[in-house]
């Protein structure tokens, strides 16, 4: 049997969105890519949602889920791989920047 959501006390209510920018700025390259899974494409959005002036971000993993609907850390995880070696993505050490 299903549970209402109104029966659930508060803090077993699903996690709401962070609150992030309302659009994001992606490369055109990316949407012309048609070898690119749009999961990929998914996820650059939603990091695109993070980025500061400078293009730099650090969203966690749960935050990307939250963002993304994604249920498990796997998900983005291969797709930043896929963004990495296609170099849409680059992962900077602190201050290198």
């Amino acid at each position: 049997m299903m549970k209402s959501l109104s029966n659930l006390p508060k803090k077993d209510y699903p996690k709401e969105k962070p609150k992030i920018r309302k659009y994001s700025v992606i490369p055109a390259r990316a949407v012309q890519d048609e070898s690119l899974h749009p999961t990929s494409l998914h996820l650059l959005a939603a990091i695109g949602l993070h980025t500061n002036g400078a293009g730099v971000c650090w969203p966690s993993l749960e935050t990307i889920c939250q963002v993304t609907g994604y249920a498990e850390h796997r998900t983005p995880i291969e797709a930043l791989k896929v963004l990495k070696s296609k170099k849409y993505v680059r992962q900077l050490r602190p201050k290198d920047y």
